[in-house]
């Protein structure tokens, strides 16, 4: 049964790369309003939170927002791999994971109590991503040849992959966990291996390299193990127990003044 919530932040791109490319939100004010949200929300539900970060992150950033963390780990001061893999600290987040856990990102936020199918399940992940959606289509493609042109025999599970020949191209993972640590450990160590890769071949990253080597990874290796999965949400169903501010919704203003008067009523009176 998970239990634990785990967040990861690495804060060199956030440092040295233009904050709205790599944070997505405006300015620093939405940012931690999102983290506020996000963290709060999960301590409702969760008996532990987690986070793994670095020091500069910790002394100019969670220390002062002061968040009900149950841990705090400093383990992200040596990772030095190009910054448009920005992601590749969740990686190293969930390899240190030895307990069922659920990974949130930042710009996440439960609203109620998961049911127990989710709780339960080897593999819990947002949703599927596939040709069903242009913007999905284009992307997967374009990383799938990129892979084949430059990077093909370097991973095994990526090796097998193509969008051609299937509807779901990746898993969502603006949450990811469950109780399969041997499994989720073993992604883990694969989605470093294979950023490593692209790191020393710098030339053929690009800033949607990540989404290929995170989400498409993960279902491909899902896949060959047979984990069993649930997904949070469906594209198709309305709910009212998440929210994911993916991507550019988060420089939504309209969105994000939604976002305070929502924390001001749950938070400030």
């Amino acid at each position: 049964m998970i239990e634990t919530a785990l967040y990861s932040f690495w804060s060199k791109p956030y440092r040295i790369d233009n904050f709205k490319k790599v944070a997505e939100f405006n300015n620093k004010q939405d940012f931690n309003l999102s983290w506020n949200m996000s963290v709060k929300q999960s301590k409702k539900f969760f008996k532990n939170i987690i986070l793994i970060t670095d020091s500069w992150a910790w002394d100019n950033i969670f220390k002062d927002l002061n968040l009900p963390f149950t841990d705090i780990k400093i383990l992200l001061d040596d990772l030095n791999i190009d910054t448009r893999l920005w992601s590749i600290s969740k990686a190293y987040a969930i390899k240190e994971m030895k307990i069922p856990f659920l990974h949130i990102d930042s710009d996440v936020y439960i609203w109620k109590k998961l049911n127990d199918k989710f709780l339960k399940t080897e593999l819990l992940v947002q949703s599927k991503e596939g040709f069903i959606d242009k913007d999905q289509y284009l992307l997967y493609h374009a990383m799938y040849w990129d892979y084949n042109k430059f990077f093909k025999g370097k991973n095994k599970y990526l090796d097998k992959f193509d969008p051609n020949k299937r509807e779901i191209f990746a898993y969502n993972t603006g949450i990811i966990g469950g109780n399969n640590i041997d499994f989720l450990n073993r992604y883990a160590h694969n989605m470093i291996d294979i950023c490593n890769i692209y790191n020393d071949n710098s030339k053929y990253i690009n800033n949607l390299s990540i989404a290929f080597l995170e989400q498409t990874l993960l279902l491909m290796m899902s896949e060959r193990y047979k984990i069993k999965k649930e997904f949070l949400i469906d594209n198709n169903i309305e709910q009212d127990f998440y929210t994911h501010l993916a991507g550019n919704t988060k420089r939504n203003k309209k969105l994000m003044e939604f976002l305070q008067i929502k924390y001001e009523s749950l938070y400030e009176n």
